[in-house]
């Protein structure tokens, strides 16, 4: 019951698909992947980070980190309320602001530097 009609695909003559794009019609594909890989090497030569020792150094690396994960917090809509007024009146996000908090005051300075060799250690928990 095949479909006679039908002609195979590899019978078709097919024009390559390299002329059918006009943006990069002067390069071909294999050039193009070759961009392409050498993009994604520069791409994760950037995720490699130089150490760094000092704390204030790692404190203002956590302070100006972008890659930044959500997590929920509970606590009473009082405390809510006060926190947000208080880092919309300091012209901080509330994340910014706790962020801020933690670093000055939630962790030790010990803590903070062993958090940023697991972050070393393990690069793969910011991805």
């Amino acid at each position: 019951m095949a479909n006679r009609k039908r002609v195979s695909i590899s019978e078709k003559n097919i024009p390559n698909p390299a002329t059918y794009d006009s943006l990069f019609k002067n390069e071909d594909s294999t050039q193009r992947i070759e961009n392409a890989d050498k993009k994604e090497e520069r791409e994760s030569s950037k995720d490699v980070q130089k150490k760094l020792h000092r704390f204030e150094d790692i404190k203002a690396y956590y302070l100006n980190f972008d890659r930044k994960k959500q997590i929920s917090t509970y606590m009473p809509r009082a405390l809510q309320i006060k926190l947000k007024s208080k880092a919309a009146a300091e012209n901080m996000t509330l994340s910014q602001f706790l962020l801020n908090l933690i670093l000055s005051q939630g962790l030790t300075d010990q803590e903070i530097k062993e958090a940023y060799q697991y972050e070393i250690d393990h690069p793969e928990i910011n991805k």
